[in-house]
């Protein structure tokens, strides 16, 4: 076995050898060999020293392949010196860390910062070596140095770097304050901005976050690491972060994964009329990108627009019907494409739809839409029987079904059953937010006002951050002009958590309209409504424009909202104050 050994050796030391021979003292920016280096008058290209270096590297490389570690270390390191080598120094440190000796990698590191000070390399194993070893002020020093080397034209590119390096020094405020020190020159650079705000985010700051991107996107407007903070942080400011990534995407308008991420980003404070403007303009520039087609295709559904949503669901089929990376997708497109069938009245054809969803896919959806589905052909029991057959042996399972249930209720406009299933499961779920909060939310559309405002006022005086609870209870106080100054605090603490989210905007809009400041109902309804076009949020900002005296915008805005969802309470209440119908 001992030929295959020197076979490695052999081709280890042609790989390094040239390298280090390259690296004379006069590369380095003057840097001097240390006391072990050849001695005065001894040539570069003697043959003595070629041969001793020679034999040195493949001795190390023997010993490390064969797992002689220490004698490696010591002939690498020795190499390394007499031939003021940083690939050699770089390989005599990597020996002391794959046996797990950390002093003796630094000890490796420090003799090449000794002779080769210029050298930006150095400076960065020897950060990394001291932050492993919890030596974060020395390691502060090290990037200081290592940032003061690197060519202004590298530079972005290290600092995006340092964050992942920084993270590992555990405490996330020393962090925090060692990057603030090592970034201070840098301050005004788009990729000090991005690397500081990196941290902000790991510190919980994301408002600073979301300030350090704008500051770099303002700097550099197609800047792309400053885009992906921003959409890291952008709950902090949508409507902010919307305008910087329009300006982004003037510039760098095939960015596919940033767009799909901005869409993803306003889906999640369900900005759906921005999500679909985005997935839309995707699906132009690259037709074939089958993700882009998948959302474009809900929203529509979610928005009514059945024959747009299903052309896109169709879309999207074709593309990633075949791939097996999008099983999900074809799930959820199938489970669409069903649903679209099933509102227009064609069961057979949902049916279709759904057993060409892929086995194991969605398997409550599709037990959903099949109750649905038989509910609608006059079998309502049969329908429920169907979800009653869904598991229940744990407590999980039980809450899963129940919220099934209502959802299946609610859907076929039952509103008293949706609640009377899911107050039937509140005392094994009291604790649960979401099952509390769904239970409220199925109280007010059966009209139990009391029941609805009992549990949001339990969910907001133990859940302060759950934004939803304060939005309802606010909202529902204004939609009843009921104590207008308390609904407007809780409101503005949902906003505060969300400021972007279109119906927290919309209850805005509506205490204010509730208040007689038309001016500023209009304003918060604007930003919602194009936010997210709403049948519920075009009623209310139809009625406000019918009070400003803009009749003509507001029958448009209405007639759309009508359109979407032509038996929507909020809709048929606006046509019959407004004396008008389509």
């Amino acid at each position: 076995m001992r030929q295959p050994v020197l076979a490695v050796a052999f081709y280890a030391l042609i790989a390094w050898a040239p390298w280090a021979l390259a690296q004379s003292p006069a590369s380095h920016n003057g840097a001097v060999p240390a006391a072990s280096a050849p001695e005065p008058g001894t040539r570069r290209d003697d043959p003595d020293e070629l041969a001793r270096w020679f034999y040195s590297v493949m001795v190390g490389e023997i010993a490390a392949n064969t797992g002689h570690h220490d004698l490696a270390y010591a002939e690498l390191l020795q190499a390394a010196r007499d031939m003021n080598s940083a690939a050699l120094f770089e390989r005599s440190a990597t020996v002391a860390l794959q046996a797990g000796t950390l002093q003796d990698a630094l000890v490796a590191i420090n003799a090449w910062r000794e002779q080769q000070p210029a050298s930006a390399r150095a400076q960065e194993w020897a950060a990394q070596l001291l932050v492993a070893m919890g030596r974060n002020a020395e390691a502060t020093t090290a990037l200081t140095r290592m940032l003061s080397r690197t060519p202004a034209p590298q530079r972005p590119a290290v600092l995006l770097t340092l964050p992942a390096l920084f993270a590992r020094m555990g405490d996330t405020q020393v962090a925090l304050a060692s990057a603030r020190k090592v970034l201070a020159p840098y301050a005004q650079l788009p990729a000090g901005a991005v690397a500081l705000g990196q941290l902000q985010v790991w510190a919980g700051d994301p408002a600073a976050a979301f300030s350090q991107a704008t500051a770099a996107l303002q700097a550099e407007q197609d800047f792309p690491a400053a885009a992906v903070l921003l959409l890291q942080n952008y709950k902090v400011d949508p409507q902010r972060a919307d305008a910087l990534m329009a300006t982004y995407f003037k510039a760098r308008p095939d960015d596919a994964d940033l767009r799909m991420a901005w869409v993803a980003s306003a889906l999640d404070q369900d900005r759906t009329g921005v999500a679909l403007a985005q997935a839309q303009e995707q699906t132009r520039m690259r037709p074939e990108f089958a993700p882009a087609w998948l959302v474009v295709g809900t929203i529509q559904l979610d928005r009514g627009a059945l024959s747009q949503a299903e052309d896109a669901l169709l879309n999207y089929l074709r593309l990633a019907r075949d791939d097996r990376t999008q099983v999900g997708g074809v799930a959820r497109a199938c489970l669409a494409m069903a649903d679209a069938s099933s509102r227009q009245g064609n069961q057979d054809v949902a049916d279709g739809w759904l057993q060409q969803v892929p086995a194991g896919q969605e398997p409550q959806s599709v037990a959903l839409q099949r109750a649905i589905d038989l509910a609608r052909r006059g079998r309502l029991q049969a329908g429920v029987a169907l979800l009653d057959k869904l598991p229940t042996s744990t407590q999980d399972t039980r809450r899963a079904r129940r919220l099934l249930l209502s959802q299946f209720y609610r859907t076929l406009q039952h509103p008293g059953a949706a609640y009377r299933v899911l107050k039937a499961g509140l005392g094994k779920n009291a604790t649960d937010t979401e099952y509390v909060y769904e239970t409220a939310m199925a109280a007010e559309q059966a009209g139990r006002f009391r029941e609805m405002e009992g549990l949001l006022r339990r969910l907001v005086a133990t859940q302060p951050r759950f934004q939803p609870a304060f939005n309802a209870l606010g909202y529902s106080l204004a939609d009843r002009n009921r104590d207008l100054p308390e609904a407007s605090r809780l409101v503005e603490h949902a906003l505060r958590l969300a400021p972007g989210n279109p119906f927290v905007l919309d209850s805005m809009g509506w205490i204010a309209f509730r208040s007689g400041v038309l001016d500023k109902a209009q304003s918060w309804l604007e930003q919602a409504w194009t936010a997210r076009p709403d049948p519920a949020i075009g009623a209310h900002l139809a009625e406000v424009l019918w009070h400003r005296g803009n009749a003509a915008r507001a029958r448009a805005v209405l007639h759309q909202a009508w359109l979407q969802a032509p038996h929507d309470a909020g809709v048929t209440g606006a046509m019959h104050r407004m004396g008008v119908s389509f």
